[in-house]
């Protein structure tokens, strides 16, 4: 096959995945706890690339299984970043919860006192914690708070983090 119908077919495999993938993530999230989201997340990348896998090694011929396997991981790279810039961001940044319930608000507006009502720190502290809770990455015992898992997904941009720094030195620590 010419290399730009190979391209193509990795880019146009990619992207359908991803779409299906979406699909099947509004479809499934509408109807599963919120504890249980990033197991299903996970789920629905690892079936969903699986499927994309097959297609097109055995059923389109269109590429040899490292083509393949290279559309896999574009497909895999576009659910991470929906994950961690969409997904992600929604549910955890303060700043687009505020201009939700404030859009939520419509005409009536909110005012500084209602917003602190909604989102001072201890607000934010005890809904953080209360979803680190369900998701089994933290336990509560006796009034304190203890970890429960010693990797999970929310570590993974703080690593990535700590490897930055160690790739990029001591001097990126200063600045």
């Amino acid at each position: 096959m010419h290399i730009d119908r190979i391209d193509l077919a990795i880019t146009i495999g990619s992207i359908v995945g991803f779409l299906v993938f979406f699909a099947a993530h509004v479809a499934v999230f509408r109807k599963i706890r919120a504890r249980d989201a990033v197991r299903w997340f996970f789920i629905l990348v690892v079936v969903v690339g699986s499927i994309l896998g097959v297609i097109q090694v055995w059923t389109t011929h269109l590429l040899s299984v490292g083509s393949s396997l290279t559309s896999i991981m574009l497909f895999v790279i576009l659910a991470c970043c929906y994950f961690m810039g969409v997904f992600g961001l929604m549910a955890t940044s303060v700043r687009i919860r505020i201009l939700c319930e404030i859009a939520r608000a419509g005409t009536k507006g909110m005012t500084m006192k209602q917003l602190l009502t909604r989102y001072n720190h201890e607000v934010i502290v005890r809904q953080r914690l209360a979803r680190l809770v369900s998701n089994g990455d933290l336990r509560n015992f006796g009034g304190k708070y203890h970890g429960r898992r010693r990797f999970t997904f929310f570590v993974f941009p703080a690593l990535m983090l700590r490897c930055m720094k160690l790739l990029y030195g001591s001097e990126a620590e200063g600045q």
